[in-house]
């Protein structure tokens, strides 16, 4: 998926990155339990920020665990386990990447990566579908219309990210949560998948301008060959779209303060003010992504 969501490692006291990382790993061992191992590829930092934000509003602490991983052999991890929010995660994570090898296959057609993708998560997504038809229609609803405008090369990219914004309103307001939170998580969800959206749009600019793909920045900003090349064009949209992100962002800090969470407020300030404009600046100044 994306996997812009995320924190900055150094500014979290040791207690808080140790209980993000078992947030990680917690979903991590859920996709294996809820599916099976294949489907841990599409594990990414977003669908991890879902599991912490939601599980933040309950007052449920999940029990922790220690797991053995084979991606480090040495010591064994510390997973949360037993929580509601992990498991509604490794569900949504599921239907997303299916959704999202599904566009890949409608952009760039039927390759080996997609077979591939298609064949290890078909089983997974029957499964994922069922107990959450209602979600997975919303969802579909709002692809759809995304789809739909990228099929018609809308030069709007504000209209396209709506609908991205939409899709993650959807996800991240289960039945399950309170309903006192249910307003500003709602329009909180939104501006996370708009500023998602856009942010995607720009990191792929120049590759999929060389692969002939649709993007709206290019669209939008009507890129001419004769005129410059795409990277002087690139450096263009940045400073174009860079307003717009920033202005987003700072709706994403504002309904922050208005969620009433119960817990882990250190680690989700940490992503809504430091992990999210950091990885903004990343992708804006093309450097090379870390996860902090």
């Amino acid at each position: 998926m994306f996997g812009y969501v995320n924190i900055v490692k150094d500014d979290l006291t040791v207690r808080e990155y140790y209980l993000f990382r078992a947030y990680y790993c917690g979903l991590c061992k859920e996709l294996g339990h809820q599916f099976n191992n294949r489907v841990k590829i599409g594990l990414n930092y977003d669908m991890v920020f879902l599991a912490l934000l939601l599980d933040s509003l309950t007052e449920t602490i999940p029990k922790a665990e220690p797991i053995f991983c084979v991606l480090h052999p040495i010591h064994k991890r510390s997973a949360l386990v037993q929580s509601s929010s992990l498991e509604y995660a490794s569900f949504m994570s599921v239907l997303l990447t299916k959704s999202k090898l599904d566009d890949d296959k409608t952009d760039d057609g039927r390759n080996l990566k997609n077979l591939i993708g298609s064949i290890l998560y078909h089983s997974a997504f029957k499964k994922a579908r069922k107990p959450h038809e209602k979600t997975y229609e919303q969802i579909c609803h709002h692809l759809d219309k995304l789809y739909k405008l990228e099929k018609q090369n809308c030069a709007i990219f504000d209209e396209v990210a709506d609908q991205f914004g939409e899709v993650m309103r959807v996800i991240f307001t289960p039945e399950f949560i309170p309903e006192s939170a249910q307003e500003s998580l709602s329009a909180l969800a939104y501006q996370i998948g708009r500023w998602i959206y856009i942010l995607d749009a720009f990191d792929d600019l120049i590759d999929d301008y060389t692969k002939k793909r649709y993007n709206p920045l290019i669209l939008q900003y009507a890129f001419s060959e004769r005129d410059q090349t795409i990277e002087d064009f690139s450096q263009f949209v940045k400073g174009e779209i860079t307003n717009s992100l920033d202005h987003t962002l700072a709706q994403i800090a504002l309904l922050s303060g208005k969620i009433p969470f119960l817990k882990n407020k250190g680690i989700l300030f940490n992503i809504f003010y430091l992990g999210m404009p950091q990885k903004q600046r990343q992708i804006l100044e093309r450097k090379k992504n870390k996860h902090e």
